[in-house]
C-alpha cells in the first residue's frame, strides 16, 4: 500500500501532480483493501531478524517497481514506444538477468527450468506465464502509458479483492470486514474513473 510513493517519484521524475480529488480516490481505495484483507486471527510470531529482513526486502521491492513503473511511464511517452515492444522488452531482460544469476549461483534450478522436468500440471504453468507474466505485463504497461502510475498502481492494489470475488463464486466464506472493504475500494475506483 504505498501509492504515495508511486506519486512522490511522478512529482520527481515526471514533473507531474495528482489532483486532490485522485488523491482521495487513491485513500479510499487503498483503505479499502487493508480492510478487506487484514487477516481475521492473530498471525504467529516469527523471528524479529527475518522478519526485518522480510520486511527491507519488501520495501526495496516496492521502491524498484515504484521507480520502473514512473521510467516506463517516461519512455513510453517519450520515445513513442507501444507498450507491446516495452513489455518484450522487459520481459527479455528480466529472463536474461534471473538466468545470469541462477548460473552465477550454480543452481540446479536453472536446468529444471529451461527442461521443465519434474513439474507436473505444465499447462497450468504455461497458462499461468501467459496470462500473469506476459499478458499482465502488457496491460499494466498499457494501463501506465495512459494514466497515471500512481492511479494505475492503485488499482492493480485491488487484485486481492478479484481473488476474494472468484471465492465468492466458489462459495466460500466471506465475511462482513471483506464485504465493507470491497464496496469502500469499489468507490475509490469509482472516484479515481470519475477524476
Amino acid at each position: 500500500m504505498l501509492q504515495p510513493l508511486w506519486g512522490g517519484f511522478n512529482i520527481l521524475l515526471l514533473n507531474h501532480y495528482l489532483s486532490p480529488f485522485a488523491w482521495c480516490g487513491i485513500v479510499l481505495t487503498t483503505i479499502g483493501v487493508v480492510i478487506a484483507i487484514k487477516p481475521e486471527k492473530t498471525l504467529p510470531q516469527v523471528d524479529h531478524q527475518h522478519y526485518r529482513k522480510g520486511v527491507l526486502c519488501a520495501l526495496a521491492a516496492a521502491i524498484c517497481q515504484a521507480l520502473g513503473m514512473v521510467m516506463s511511464k517516461g519512455a513510453l511517452n517519450n520515445e513513442h514506444m507501444s507498450s507491446l515492444w516495452a513489455a518484450l522488452i522487459r520481459l527479455a531482460a528480466g529472463t536474461m538477468t534471473v538466468a545470469l544469476v541462477v548460473a552465477v549461483f550454480k543452481s540446479s534450478e536453472f536446468k529444471q527450468a529451461l527442461t521443465l522436468r519434474g513439474i507436473s500440471g505444465k499447462q497450468w504453468f504455461f497458462a499461468a506465464v501467459f496470462l500473469g507474466t506476459f499478458l499482465g505485463l502488457w496491460l499494466q504497461l498499457g494501463a501506465v502509458k495512459y494514466t497515471d502510475p500512481a492511479i494505475a498502481q492503485t488499482i492493480f492494489a485491488t487484485a486481492p479483492l478479484i481473488v476474494m470475488s472468484i471465492g465468492f463464486i466458489k462459495r466460500e466464506p466471506v465475511t462482513n470486514k471483506m464485504l465493507i472493504g470491497g464496496l469502500l475500494a469499489l468507490i475509490g475506483v469509482g472516484v479515481l474513473l470519475a477524476n
